[in-house]
């Protein structure tokens, strides 16, 4: 913080770097901990893990990214539009991959909740980081909210993991 006590910009996206890679570390140490025979609820486990991963890391180089344009003294509009454009193009991936891995799980079927929440993440994201790419609202912004979001979505798949993995299951029958 400076002395009228805003945030800096690159303190801001730093601290969701580092918060990134903390819910990364957390979700593989989790991972490792509860690490239980196969079967379908294993499978899920996995595939959300790795969606989490992927957008953890992806959130943590995105939120690095700017703050390292900004350091060879290029222009706003590159420091932030360049990340941007990478984290639009980045998103539906991020959105659709994870969808089609749980889909080839037998019986696997997500809810309502699921899907909907997906979907209006994803719509936010593409939203928020167009209206700034265009102008129509402050693209740093835009592009800090947009990776909150993103952050949010992999603590939801961290939670899901963790207490899946923290549950009671029962052995596979003989």
């Amino acid at each position: 913080m400076d002395g009228g006590g805003r945030v800096l910009v690159g303190d801001y996206f730093l601290t969701i770097a580092e918060l990134a890679v903390a819910l990364a570390g957390f979700g593989s140490l989790a991972a490792l901990i509860g690490r239980r025979p196969g079967g379908e609820s294993a499978a899920v486990d996995a595939s959300r893990l790795r969606a989490m991963l992927e957008r953890s890391l992806t959130a943590m180089i995105l939120a690095v990214l700017p703050v390292s344009l900004a350091r060879f003294e290029l222009p706003p509009h590159l420091v932030w539009g360049a990340p941007a454009v990478l984290f639009a193009i980045a998103e539906p991936y991020l959105h659709i991959a994870p969808v089609r891995r749980m889909r080839r799980i037998p019986s696997y079927q997500p809810g309502l909740a699921y899907r909907l929440s997906g979907r209006v993440a994803l719509v936010l994201i593409l939203g928020l980081l167009f209206a700034g790419l265009v102008g129509l609202i402050p693209l740093q912004p835009a592009f800090g909210l947009a990776l909150v979001i993103e952050l949010s979505i992999a603590a939801t798949m961290f939670l899901r993991v963790a207490s899946s993995l923290m549950a009671i299951h029962e052995p596979p029958a003989v």
